[in-house]
């Protein structure tokens, strides 16, 4: 990928996370004031802020401001002491700072005041994003029933909490390009060159097909508006540098993750042996590259029985997933194993991921370009998995393909990177193991 599309990408994902930034920034001044206040020294300070920052992201703190409810603002202050005293306690360990003979009923009771005046500004900033996001988020969209699909034009209707849809059809659009608080316009791919020629003098509004829009601002692209040849194209593209890179990344990280998680296998791995004395270990058939059939292994987190009655997803309330095996699955622990398939080359730490064949053999025909995911290297975790939650049906299976056409057509250093990054989060969050239904 040319250097121009990693920055169009990363101006696209920063755009769309600029009230969450704004949230951090002002954060971040609060914790440098707190620590000017406690007399740390400069490196000091540029050091536990930024340490601040990942542990807040790693928690999914920030996420729990913008909820703007009773439960997310004691999660948001819960977490806030929570970190505040970790890093308190790495400073004891490891800095031995002077500034912490300040008494410790001193220190709360700043942290305490410094934890208000975080709360009051955040849930300000808050309202006021909330108060102006229905003035920055208006889109027209052109009503074409015969390409536009009544199915995407619902799916549309579901982000309004974010965003605010006017279906019109292509006669009435003079009528509402006069409003200021029109963002753009969605039409069909067949309109959009057309409508650009004529609305690039009259107005400033941007003009997107179904599946740039989806890719801009929802980071996924819909299956049935996907250029595939597109896609296809940017594939052949990829540099040997990139692939070698990543390579060596997967063989160094697996090793490291296996090395320290060791402990974890073993006693796990009893803990499952005593539930119900079956086998530790189970392994599953998985479609990889270019189709080819490989092994992976998991931690079993199923009753010996579990597929009596053939493959299946597995769904919310299972009964077929021990005690222990919840929570394995929650905490992603369950597949760690997995990484001995990446050190032998099956998989990639990052990539889509991979599915049983006879789940494929049922969905290959219901879902269209569907196989294309299957032109890279499956990941243990990729953009589907960061962003949506673990499929049990059909229509999970093609919203998660929307997220690994995004990946196809963006795949990069740089986005492989954001999603080691969410993965982390996830798991520290116990979140996205779980399917919705």
């Amino acid at each position: 990928m040319r250097l121009k599309n990693y920055i169009i990408m990363s101006l696209d994902y920063v755009a769309n996370k600029k009230n969450l930034l704004l949230l951090i920034f002002f954060e971040s001044l609060l914790v440098i004031s707190f620590l000017v206040y406690t007399e740390f020294q400069l490196k000091l300070i540029v050091f536990l802020t930024f340490l601040w920052v990942i542990i807040s992201y790693v928690l999914d703190k920030f996420h729990d401001i913008l909820e703007y409810n009773f439960k997310s603002l004691i999660n948001y202050l819960f977490k806030s002491f929570l970190i505040t005293f970790i890093i308190r306690i790495l400073l004891i360990i490891f800095a031995n700072n002077n500034s912490f003979s300040l008494p410790l009923e001193s220190f709360l009771l700043i942290l305490i005041i410094f934890s208000l005046i975080n709360i009051i500004i955040q849930l300000t900033l808050v309202f006021i994003i909330n108060l102006n996001l229905d003035k920055r988020n208006k889109w027209l969209i052109i009503n074409q029933k015969s390409n536009i699909t009544n199915n995407y034009i619902n799916k549309f209707k579901n982000f309004t909490d974010h965003f605010k849809f006017l279906f019109i059809d292509e006669n009435e659009i003079n009528n509402y390009l006069p409003d200021s608080n029109i963002k753009g316009i969605i039409c069909n791919y067949e309109y959009c060159l057309d409508f650009s020629k004529k609305l690039i003098d009259k107005s400033k509004v941007e003009v997107l097909n179904s599946a740039e829009w989806f890719e801009i601002y929802l980071f996924r692209i819909p299956c049935n508006f996907v250029n595939i040849n597109e896609i296809r194209s940017n594939l052949i593209k990829i540099k040997p540098l990139y692939l070698k890179t990543k390579r060596i990344g997967d063989l160094i990280l697996s090793s490291l993750i296996l090395f320290f998680s060791l402990p974890l296998f073993l006693i796990f791995g009893l803990i499952i042996f005593l539930e119900d004395r079956g086998p530790i270990i189970y392994s599953q058939n998985r479609t990889g590259y270019l189709g080819k059939t490989f092994k992976i292994y998991k931690l079993r987190t199923m009753k010996i029985d579990a597929e009596k009655d053939g493959v299946q997803w597995s769904r919310r309330g299972d009964t077929r997933i021990t005690k222990t095996g919840s929570f394995l699955r929650r905490s992603r622990i369950d597949e760690l194993p997995q990484l001995i398939s990446v050190i032998k080359g099956d998989m990639s730490l990052i990539g889509p991921r991979p599915e049983r064949p006879e789940i494929d053999e049922k969905i290959v025909n219901k879902i269209p370009n569907y196989l294309i995911r299957n032109k890279i290297k499956p990941g243990l975790s990729g953009w589907a998995q960061v962003n949506y939650p673990y499929g049990a049906s059909l229509a999970d299976t093609e919203n998660k393909l929307n997220f690994d056409l995004y990946y196809l057509k963006n795949i990069n250093f740089w986005l492989d990177l954001l999603i080691i990054a969410k993965t982390i989060r996830l798991v520290f969050n116990l979140k996205g193991a779980l399917s919705k239904t």
